[in-house]
């Protein structure tokens, strides 16, 4: 394939430029290999010694305090940090410093940007992206910056503690806890369009309730941490879990070490009852959920589980009788000939729909369609 508009190039006399297959290739792996690169150099800024000493303050979103535990007692039993995880951390970074940056162009006063905090007490750590002065409201507003595909909605941050999804539930422990810890009432998320660059900025108020919550789980975890480190101690197994054995390691050291992480695993908090953490849990091979029972006298009082099952129920009559009548209407003109039929105010057409035919039932006063068989 010659190259649509060929011209004249430095050094090529009159020679028109053709395509370089041999050079093309050249590309192609330099291309591939810078990409590599990238991944590799990513990977080995976040992939290092993990033995955290504290529990980190976003964490403290998930409800399930079995998994909080085991960031901090067995940090290895989460796998290796994938090179795309590590990819996401990086462009978290990149994301909250191009903020940054705007919010001074912008003329916003931020201080603390990237001040890491802990609370000795809780075993509590994080880092704040930085806190703006806003007048009227305070000098040190804190600050979440956080980049998202989609910009959340009209809700306010309050809903985010209640979210389906962790990932939001995280948003907002992360954010309450550091209004709690430095006595602030009001803090902000500032969240970022990773399409457009577009911000949105959505205010939150300090909850006590809910700070109260998380603080109890910083506690109960805190306290298993060191029931599991008494636990391991009593097996005679010095050396601690927190740390996998490497290296030359012989037949009887391995089941020393299995056994003292069993030990261990006796004292852990229980697994959440709804088990809706579980499928994107680091630890779950570890943990293994889905081969621990549920203890029956705790369905009995699941309130949760008992307001579902209750909706679900509510809803069983209509649902019977649109399968009974999908499948009459669907039979009856079945064995109807024609294509198009009218029956009162309704429209009836058969389509062909792979092997067989389907109903499209279109309302003859206001136009709305629907599928009947």
């Amino acid at each position: 394939m010659r190259v649509l508009h060929s011209r004249r190039l430095p050094g090529e006399g009159e020679e028109d430029v053709m395509d370089d297959p041999a050079r093309y290739e050249v590309l192609k792996r330099w291309g591939q290999s810078l990409a590599l690169r990238q991944q590799e150099r990513r990977l080995a800024k976040r992939d290092k010694p993990y033995r955290p000493t504290s529990t980190w303050a976003g964490s403290l979103g998930y409800r399930c305090e079995r998994r909080l535990t085991y960031e901090r007692v067995i940090p290895w039993a989460r796998g290796p940090l994938s090179a795309e995880l590590a990819s996401i951390f990086e462009e978290g970074d990149l994301h909250a410093r191009d903020v940054q940056r705007e919010l001074a162009e912008l003329g916003v006063r931020v201080t603390l940007q990237e001040s890491p905090f802990r609370e000795d007490r809780l075993e509590i750590s994080g880092k704040i992206d930085g806190a703006a002065a806003v007048p009227d409201v305070g000098q040190r507003v804190p600050l979440e910056i956080k980049g998202l595909i989609a910009l959340p909605g009209e809700e306010d941050g309050a809903e985010l503690a209640q979210s389906e999804m962790a990932l939001e539930r995280r948003f907002f422990a992360q954010l309450t806890l550091y209004l709690y810890l430095m006595g602030e009432l009001f803090g902000a998320f500032v969240f970022k369009s990773k399409a457009t660059g577009a911000w949105k900025v959505v205010p939150v108020a300090l909850d006590l309730e809910h700070a109260e919550q998380l603080l109890q789980r910083a506690e109960h975890v805190r306290d298993a941490v060191v029931l599991h480190r008494l636990a391991v101690a009593d097996t005679g197994w010095t050396a601690g879990v927190q740390d996998a054995p490497s290296g030359t390691v012989t037949d009887e050291q391995m089941a020393r070490f299995a056994s003292a992480v069993e030990v261990g695993e006796q004292v852990l908090p229980s697994r959440i009852h709804d088990r809706s953490e579980c499928p994107t849990c680091p630890f779950r091979k570890h943990c293994r959920p889905s081969e621990a029972p549920v203890d029956p006298a705790l369905l009995v009082v699941d309130a949760e589980l008992i307001q579902a099952i209750e909706r679900h129920q509510a809803t069983k009559p209509g649902r019977d009788e649109y399968e009974r009548l999908h499948k009459m209407l669907g039979e009856r003109f079945k064995l109807t000939g024609g294509d198009v039929f009218f029956a009162g105010p309704w429209r009836i057409e058969k389509k062909k729909h792979g092997a067989g035919v389907r109903l499209v039932i279109t309302s003859i006063m206001d136009g709305s369609e629907s599928d009947a068989a």
